[in-house]
């Protein structure tokens, strides 16, 4: 289903707790949400990725293939690879609830620099470890 920018607020995908765990984040686990200022900030200033990408948002939050910190900003990153690396930037008002506040392109050399430099993984689904000890 489309993304629709009138909506006072969408819900576009979920921070699972597999992915505060595996990035050992402070954020609680819950809905994402966009909404009118969020679509507005994304058309202009990437309104290339707005005009052909907006509606792979809640694709690339629920499958991404590498999810990280945002050092300055301190938001969530997801990345998608499509046809491009898609990176949709999730933070979290003061309130709290977190928004999708933007989605943009991602080269493939900021993205393997970012993978060196340890502020973006792999995203492994069902990255909760449970140790468990097995009697020899």
């Amino acid at each position: 289903m489309p993304l629709d920018p009138t909506a006072a607020k969408q819900h576009v995908g979920v921070l699972t707790e597999e992915i505060v765990a595996q990035l050992s984040l402070s954020l609680n686990p819950g809905p994402i949400y966009m909404g009118r200022g969020n679509f507005k900030h994304i058309s202009r200033r990437h309104p290339e990725m707005y005009q052909a990408y907006l509606d792979d948002i809640p694709l690339v939050l629920a499958n991404p293939d590498y999810i990280g910190v945002n050092p300055k900003q301190g938001g969530v990153e997801f990345i998608k690879k499509l046809a491009g690396n898609h990176l949709v930037a999730v933070r979290a008002s003061a309130r709290g609830t977190l928004y999708a506040r933007s989605i943009y392109d991602v080269g493939e050399t900021r993205l393997l620099k970012t993978l060196a430099e340890g502020n973006l993984v792999r995203y492994q689904e069902g990255a909760i470890s449970i140790e468990v000890e097995v009697a020899p």
